[in-house]
């Protein structure tokens, strides 16, 4: 059977979009086999990219180019301009038994909640749903125990650019489907749902890694008036020296690296624990940070064998583990009301949401409330966060034009942000400074 026949029942859509490239199944170094994306018609010889589109081609010239087979075949680039709508991929590994075909019970949910076209991938133990929507969170992975799965990785990956996905063109359900809208805010609760459920097993942390403890404990130096987190400051910092190697931002929060080597791994190493296993996402954050170097632009393949591998590898064995919450800080709270009408002593976390009170929208006022009109324009943000962002800023460029009587120390202004905020957080940030 032809190429084009064995794809026959991928949808119109993915079909009419020139983001195809091929792919064939290459063991690295490590043992492990890796489904690499190639240039189509180059016979295998040139790697493509899931952030180029110079290196992707259209739908008929990659199966009329690829063989496909177990060991090779066609794959679909997430994102990019040729696309108007937002394609998003949902890869399920682990979910499949490849001898029955029998699925594992809660990959059911997933695919009732999503109810678009899904394909079964190359290995027969995995599923993707390919849906059209907006991603609610800028997670990706869901890691999932893999007893309650088919082989050693059972995890849920969300992709809407940056990410190239092999198309087998074999439906779940048989027959050609469509490719849905989908509100993937209930998909995201689900998944964290699952992986609260099914939790994957904790892994050792760090110490035991180079590449780790470039990454974790290499402190960020805070002596300005706001606090960034280490990725944001390797990803828009400014870079001094060379040996130290030193990045900064313009509020006085600095970290400092034994070389700029050091300060790549480190920063991959931070990106694979927001991707996962994903070296074209990973790529694609260091060609935005201010880290990239013009030297590796013809040696991307490099980078990601000897740097990216090395940080999605750390990534892999370092986890935060949680820190447990003090007998102390659980605060004895008069409950008197239609829950509990006797008034008894209760013990709430106050840690937790329920010990969070309701917020107040009337103390949005003035011009904060056309700034949070502004900030939160588009998003899913809360008028809160928006509403802290706002006065962060007019509190940092305030920060040594005010005094105070009897103070002889430089008033500055700090804030923190705790608990899910939406889509759109990065985008806030960069409105807030525009517009204040």
């Amino acid at each position: 059977m032809s190429a084009a026949n064995m794809l026959s029942d991928v949808p119109q859509v993915l079909k009419a979009i020139p983001n195809w490239v091929s792919w064939k199944l290459v063991r690295k170094e490590d043992g492990e086999l890796s489904k690499v994306p190639y240039i189509v018609g180059t016979n295998f010889k040139r790697f493509a990219s899931s952030t180029d589109s110079s290196t992707w081609t259209d739908f008929d010239t990659a199966v009329a180019n690829t063989a496909i087979n177990n060991a090779q075949g066609v794959g679909f680039v997430i994102g990019g301009k040729a696309i108007e709508q937002n394609i998003i991929g949902v890869d399920i590994d682990g979910c499949r038994n490849p001898e029955t075909g029998g699925l594992a019970p809660w990959v059911d949910q997933i695919i009732d909640e999503l109810n678009s076209y899904t394909e079964i991938t190359p290995s027969q133990t995995g599923l993707r749903v390919w849906v059209i929507g907006k991603l609610p969170s800028d997670r990706k992975v869901f890691n999932l125990d893999p007893t309650v799965g088919f082989g050693d990785k059972v995890k849920i990956e969300v992709y809407d650019k940056a990410r190239y996905f092999t198309v087998t063109g074999e439906p779940l359900f048989g027959g050609p489907v469509d490719i849905e809208p989908c509100d993937l805010i209930p998909a995201y609760k689900l998944f964290d749902e699952l992986k609260k459920k099914h939790p994957a097993p904790s892994r050792t942390t760090a110490a035991t890694s180079d590449a780790a403890t470039t990454a974790s404990s290499v402190q960020v130096q805070k002596t300005g008036t706001a606090i960034t987190d280490k990725y944001e400051l390797l990803m828009r910092g400014v870079t001094s020296g060379d040996k130290p190697f030193i990045i900064s931002d313009n509020v006085g929060n600095s970290v400092e690296y034994p070389d700029r080597s050091a300060a790549d791994l480190a920063f991959c190493t931070l990106s694979a624990m927001r991707h996962g296993d994903n070296p074209d996402a990973i790529w694609a954050d260091y060609e935005e940070s201010s880290l990239y170097r013009p030297k590796w632009a013809n040696r991307e393949e490099d980078f990601r064998r000897l740097t990216i591998a090395k940080g999605i590898k750390s990534a892999a064995k370092t986890e935060v583990v949680p820190t447990p919450i003090p007998e102390a800080l659980m605060a004895p709270v008069i409950a008197g009301d239609v829950d509990n009408p006797t008034g008894t002593l209760a013990m709430v976390d106050e840690m937790s949401e329920a010990a969070i009170p309701a917020f107040d929208p009337t103390v949005i006022n003035g011009i904060y409330a056309k700034m949070v009109e502004l900030i939160t324009r588009g998003t899913t943000l809360t008028p809160q966060f928006a509403f802290v962002i706002a006065k962060t800023i007019i509190g940092i460029r305030m920060a040594g034009k005010v005094t105070f009587e009897n103070l002889d120390i430089e008033p500055r202004f700090y804030t923190a942000l705790i608990g899910a905020t939406g889509s759109g957080k990065g985008e806030a940030w960069r409105r807030a400074f525009k517009i204040l």
